[in-house]
């Protein structure tokens, strides 16, 4: 198993991507799954694709958890040019329950302010 959060979680998922890339040279390991929580994304949509198409060669799961509008899940959306895609299916933690949608629901409100931890942010 391989997991991590937010920063961890994007360095889980680079980690699993070298190993799925072993395993397509016939090197074996015992990769039983990536769980990430509240990763950014790592890839542009062909590193997303050749991960998913690998795990799925070798019954790897890749699931990533996301608590409704935590704000690091979006970077670097904000440059959109860049093509940044998250890899694995989402288990939204959300304000109705635990869903699992075919694609992120968008981040009401981005700014970094409003997750203002006990003052901390000033």
């Amino acid at each position: 198993w391989i997991t991590g959060h937010s920063l961890g979680g994007a360095l889980a998922t680079l980690m699993t991507a070298r190993l799925l890339d072993h395993m397509d040279r016939g090197e074996t390991f015992n990769l039983r799954g990536l769980y990430t929580f509240g990763s950014p994304m790592v890839g542009n949509s062909e590193f997303r694709d050749k991960m998913t198409d690998a795990a799925r060669r070798h019954g790897v799961p890749l699931v990533r958890f996301r608590n409704d509008q935590d704000a690091v899940t979006g970077i670097p959306g904000v440059m959109a040019f860049l093509n940044y895609h998250h890899v694995g299916r989402l288990a939204l933690l959300g304000p109705n329950g635990f869903a699992t949608p075919d694609s992120d629901p968008d981040l009401v409100d981005d700014r970094v302010s409003d997750r203002d931890i006990a003052g901390l942010l000033g």
